[in-house]
């Protein structure tokens, strides 16, 4: 259960990570800005892998992405 629970987070935080470069603009607090830079900088960015948007529009999908 602690696993999923993991990796379940980890998979969302990787998907929202371009937000974290741009956390200082939403808090106030420059200690919670300094950790969200250092959380985007840690983090994986799984971004580039979401296909759910050329699907939705109809463009094409590599191989690449299926293999």
């Amino acid at each position: 259960m602690l696993s999923a629970a993991f990796t379940f987070g980890l998979y969302v935080v990787g998907h929202f990570n371009t937000d974290l470069a741009h956390f200082e603009n939403v808090v106030k607090s420059q200690a919670a800005a300094w950790l969200g830079k250092a959380l985007y900088y840690i983090l994986p960015n799984l971004a580039p892998f979401d296909v759910k948007a050329a699907v939705v529009h109809g463009q094409p999908v590599s191989a690449a992405y299926v293999s």
